[in-house]
């Protein structure tokens, strides 16, 4: 069987897209940036400026499942009761995306940026448990699911960030005007800001190159090109599994398609206060 490890996925250089002159494409890509993750806080741009460097690079875009979620307006309605449950969801629909992106761009030669990830889910998992939202046995069930699926993947190449004021974010959501956002506090996402500044330093340290852009006033995607390309990075694939093939991501994103919360595990979690000691 024809198989082609994640290693030479990340050295080698790109296809170039027909739709992108070979000369747009040899100045702003280079060899190591073929899994880059998009992060940020709620509203802090990361959609729009994806499709920017998906165009620009010629890489696939990945956006995170936000109009799947079948539990975020309820979520927001009532945080306590499906913070756990939308988490789980969450991570599997992240890990899920990250394979399927790595498939992608192994089978095309191309790379791809995701619009958030499932090292991110984190973020929102640990500030639900600051806010006493997701208790600590619910917390330690994800934490096991989390370390399980980080443990198949390579670590992103790069991990871009747009920081973002926490009072910024809020004015942007209002503005917007999603009906199921509109109740998020301002507490809330300055909790989200708190965590993804300790994400940011885990990723650091896994290997990753973290670039972490001022966004209250948005910016020129180009300049964050030039930025990715600066440093060269390699070597933050090789503590995962870098030799995953196309044969074992297949595997794993079978696995986790397959891998449906049945009606009693939903009742369950949604009732999690009920049964914590089911849970230790």
């Amino acid at each position: 069987m024809f198989r082609r490890s994640l290693i030479y996925m990340i050295s080698n250089k790109m296809v170039v897209p027909t739709s992108t002159t070979a000369s747009k494409i040899s100045d702003f890509s280079n060899s190591f940036s073929k899994i880059i993750i998009l992060e940020g806080n709620i509203s802090a741009g990361k959609t729009f400026l994806a499709s920017k460097l998906g165009d620009i690079l010629g890489y696939k875009v990945f956006f995170e499942p936000t109009t799947t979620n079948p539990f975020l307006e309820s979520f927001y309605k009532d945080p306590k009761k499906y913070a756990l449950i939308m988490q789980l969801w969450l991570l599997n629909q992240r890990y899920n995306t990250y394979l399927n992106a790595l498939q992608y761009s192994i089978e095309n030669d191309r790379g791809v940026i995701l619009d958030r990830s499932v090292y991110s889910d984190w973020v929102f998992a640990e500030n639900c448990r600051l806010e006493g939202l997701i208790n600590e046995d619910g917390f330690k069930e994800y934490s096991r699911k989390r370390e399980h699926f980080l443990s198949n993947i390579p670590i992103p190449n790069t991990t871009l960030y747009l920081d973002v004021n926490p009072k910024e974010c809020l004015s942007r959501i209002q503005n917007r005007k999603r009906d199921c956002e509109l109740s998020i506090p301002l507490s809330y996402l300055e909790g989200l800001d708190s965590c993804y500044k300790s994400f940011l330093k885990e990723m650091k340290l896994k290997g990753s190159n973290v670039i972490v852009r001022d966004w209250n006033n948005f910016g020129d995607p180009l300049n964050i090109i030039k930025e990715i390309n600066s440093t060269n990075v390699y070597s933050n694939s090789i503590d995962r599994k870098a030799l995953l093939d196309l044969e074992s991501i297949r595997q794993l994103i079978n696995e986790t398609e397959s891998e449906k919360i049945n009606l009693s595990e939903q009742n369950f979690f949604l009732n999690e206060s009920k049964n914590r000691k089911n849970l230790v």
